[in-house]
């Protein structure tokens, strides 16, 4: 998944983790050990500060007791409350609010590739009732959309290479210890199995952006480059579907 959406994953999840927790419970600051911020040369909330521990204790202090993402294409209505921001964090207290981000360069970074100044603004919002996005449901359109996708990558010889991210994908939805991959810390210990899972197939099924990406392929016959455009859409909403879902999975033990 890409940098913001990841970034917003983690700050849903281990927020909404010290929120439930017990009142004299220290907020954590992920900024900048946290693997979705290792880009990131600084961030700030307004309101909230910076850094993300003053962000989830003035969140507490105002009420807030669940974070949720929400990620346009399932709620395309929420968009609008953010001047057409494509990913939302929703703070529910006696109001709701969304928070949105944006990403910009900064002239201060160093030699660690620390290149992005980070900022999440408060809109108002009606949206509080928005239903919660269904695991189960994520877990059973992710997994038709890869055997989808399979299948329509392997009558083509540039979108063949993409069959085995499809199948390490397919296989993280049933895995007993979903992996991360490159963000080991995109939630908290012992987050929920069922949005562990998700999170691992999506992140292994994100083929899309940047030069030799899934959408890079070429077509000159109009059936297969229609059918392309269906599945890229098909399978990119399904991805996006179950990065929120997991993210909003309430936190639980393992299986054992």
């Amino acid at each position: 998944m890409n940098g913001e959406i990841a970034q917003m994953v983690a700050l849903v999840s281990h927020g909404s983790r010290f929120l439930h927790g017990p009142d004299d419970s220290t907020a954590p600051e992920l900024f900048p050990l946290n693997s979705t911020f290792r880009f990131v040369h600084d961030v700030t909330f307004e309101p909230g500060g910076t850094g993300t521990r003053g962000w989830f204790e003035e969140l507490r202090h105002q009420g807030v007791a669940q974070l949720s993402l929400y990620l346009a294409g399932r709620n395309p209505t929420l968009a609008a409350f953010a001047n057409g921001a494509e990913s939302l964090i929703l703070a529910k207290s006696s109001d709701a609010r969304v928070w949105a981000s944006s990403w910009r360069p900064t002239p201060k970074q160093g030699p660690d590739n620390r290149i992005w100044s980070v900022k999440y603004k408060a809109f108002e919002s009606d949206c509080a009732d928005v239903p919660m996005t269904d695991v189960d449901e994520a877990r059973a359109e992710l997994s038709r959309w890869l055997s989808i996708a399979t299948d329509f990558a392997q009558q083509d010889d540039f979108l063949r290479q993409f069959v085995e991210y499809f199948a390490r994908a397919t296989a993280q939805l049933d895995a007993a210890a979903p992996v991360l991959g490159n963000v080991p810390d995109l939630v908290p210990d012992r987050w929920a199995w069922s949005g562990r899972c998700l999170l691992a197939a999506a992140s292994d099924a994100w083929v899309f952006g940047g030069m030799g990406s899934w959408n890079d392929a070429v077509f000159g016959d109009d059936e297969m480059h229609r059918r392309y455009h269906e599945v890229s859409a098909g399978l990119y909403d399904a991805v996006r579907f179950a990065i929120a879902a997991g993210a909003n999975a309430e936190s639980a033990p393992e299986p054992t």
